[in-house]
């Protein structure tokens, strides 16, 4: 384990420090009386576990009594209030978040306005304005995450594989069937094109003109040619 105590040693804690070194204490002073009766032992011990419980409690920042303030709530509250209450609780607000807030680039003003909005259009205010609170005795305004909802209606019923519309299903299977063949059609358009015979198909060995069988023939064999190409396309 390293050792804190160094001098000058980077993430070194005087508390921590401190209370480390009377653990060892009670550590040296058990091993030491391990003979000991246990009502004497405790007599002897009982000044160094108070002594460190007084050191542990500095290594831990103090929690407040009281929850922190937060803007979300604040807002929400201000909707139901008219008149002078409303302006008293809004210059209260202002002066716990307003400063902290305008540090952050972000005015009061423009918050309490979308709270408004978002509170007439029936929608959560904790949906349109950040998560921010401060400590009740004042500090620092602190944005946290947005705490979790709760679902308040019951969620959609659950649609299994077998319940499927067969009819879409079918319909989905008859598009994917009509675009590959107009691919195929395609295809077939393509290569006739690229083989700039506008007459017929003409022999190479004879110079002749193909007859109507041998260009039938060609034009199956293409066809089948282009439906296996057009089987590897994904549809």
């Amino acid at each position: 384990m390293a050792d804190f105590t160094t001098a000058n040693l980077p993430g070194a804690n005087e508390a921590f420090n401190t209370a480390r070194d009377k653990f060892s204490t009670i550590k040296d002073t058990l091993k030491s009386n391990m003979e000991v009766e246990a009502s004497a032992l405790t007599t002897t011990l009982k000044s160094d576990l108070l002594d460190f419980g007084d050191k542990l409690q500095k290594m831990i920042p103090e929690l407040p009594d009281l929850p922190d303030v937060n803007l979300q709530a604040e807002l929400t509250s201000l909707q139901s209030l008219v008149g002078s209450s409303r302006d008293t609780a809004l210059a209260s607000l202002k002066s716990k978040f307003g400063s902290g807030l305008s540090a952050q680039g972000i005015e009061l003003d423009d918050l309490v306005s979308k709270a408004t909005d978002a509170f007439d259009a029936g929608k959560k205010i904790s949906a349109e304005i950040p998560n921010f609170t401060i400590p009740v005795a004042g500090g620092d305004v602190v944005e946290k995450a947005k705490e979790v909802l709760q679902a308040d209606k019951d969620g959609l019923e659950e649609i299994l594989s077998d319940e499927v519309n067969q009819e879409i299903v079918e319909e989905l299977k008859k598009i994917a069937e009509e675009s590959q063949e107009i691919q195929q059609e395609a295809l077939i358009e393509k290569i006739k094109e690229a083989a700039l015979e506008p007459i017929g198909y003409i022999k190479k060995e004879t110079n002749t003109f193909l007859s109507d069988e041998e260009t039938k023939e060609i034009q199956e064999g293409l066809r089948k040619v282009a439906q296996e190409s057009v089987q590897t396309i994904p549809v």
